[in-house]
């Protein structure tokens, strides 16, 4: 009985009186064109160890995996006749500058849906802290300029005129802005933090963009780039999104009214995030229901296009 057993140096053969039979050296460059392909590791280690395996078979030569043995006393055995061979200082650094290369390798290859789920999640948190950031200015600004709060809706707006990006149109007097209470000085930091976290909403949404028109070119044209996003991330990956039914993605993001529904009896929901799309902010609210769910079938006739684009 013969007994295959590989590593990230070589793959051995060994016989049942623990002496190696044959041992082939794993190239570098091998190693790590096959991790590229398949990113996972294992799978190409196992592969040569049935390559072997084969080999000898069709030379009616039975060969089995080391990690298959029933018996103990013989694994610790083979084992140690290839733990032998690895005293060198040679094999340690060999491996220790493969797993470098591995480890690099898998760091460049974080997948293109993973960074825009990320990218979308960024984007959430940095507008979330922008409204609360804008909120707060409003609470100082009823103090200091209240004409000028009350006749400015838009938080985005009305950080551009404090940051006299657009003054023109409201013709505030500068007079108006100066601070009735002594904590100017934040207030002028908030406007400046709001004004950097804008900007930064700004990067992550083109960044967005960018990433999803080019993983999913035709479900951005049909519902925009960044609900497509939005999607990507409430179905937790692009295969689930692009495999699931439509009615599941007429009501992604309405996850909290739909439980409500089951649990209470309550109106179900005819939309989720794709009430941020212009057809269904358009529509008449009596037909928002209807044209989520012709756009949702649309939406999923484009994901299956993307997911399946080339094959």
């Amino acid at each position: 009985m013969n007994y295959v057993f590989s590593n990230i140096r070589a793959c051995f053969v060994i016989d049942d009186e623990a002496r190696i039979v044959e041992e082939r050296t794993i190239e570098p460059d091998e190693l790590l064109n096959f991790y590229n392909k398949s990113k996972n590791i294992e799978e190409f280690f196992v592969e040569k160890e049935q390559e072997l395996i084969r080999e000898y078979k069709n030379n009616n030569i039975k060969v089995v995996r080391l990690l298959d043995l029933n018996d103990e006393k013989l694994k610790l055995r083979l084992l140690r006749t290839l733990l032998s061979r690895f005293k060198s200082n040679d094999f340690f650094k060999y491996s220790r500058n493969m797993l470098f290369k591995i480890t690099a390798q898998k760091l460049k290859s974080v997948d293109l849906e993973t960074l825009i789920i990320q990218n979308v999640e960024t984007l959430e948190q940095l507008t979330k802290t922008l409204n609360i950031i804008m909120k707060r200015i409003r609470e100082y600004l009823v103090l200091k300029n209240p004409k000028l709060n009350n006749m400015v809706s838009d938080n985005l707006t009305l950080l551009d005129i404090l940051t006299h990006k657009k003054q023109d149109k409201y013709h505030t007097d500068e007079h108006e802005l100066s601070t009735k209470i002594k904590d100017d000085d934040i207030f002028q930091g908030l406007v400046l933090l709001a004004d950097s976290i804008r900007k930064n909403v700004d990067e992550v949404k083109q960044r967005i963009i960018e990433e999803t028109n080019t993983l999913m070119p035709e479900t951005s044209e049909v519902a925009t780039p960044i609900i497509a996003s939005k999607l990507l991330m409430l179905a937790g990956g692009f295969k689930r999104l692009a495999t699931t039914t439509s009615s599941f993605i007429q009501l992604l993001g309405a996850e909290k009214a739909l439980f409500r529904h089951l649990r209470t009896g309550s109106k179900p929901p005819k939309y989720g995030i794709l009430y941020q799309h212009p057809l269904v902010l358009k529509a008449d609210k009596r037909l928002r229901g209807k044209v989520a769910r012709k756009l949702a079938l649309k939406i999923s006739l484009a994901l299956k296009k993307d997911y399946f684009r080339g094959v």
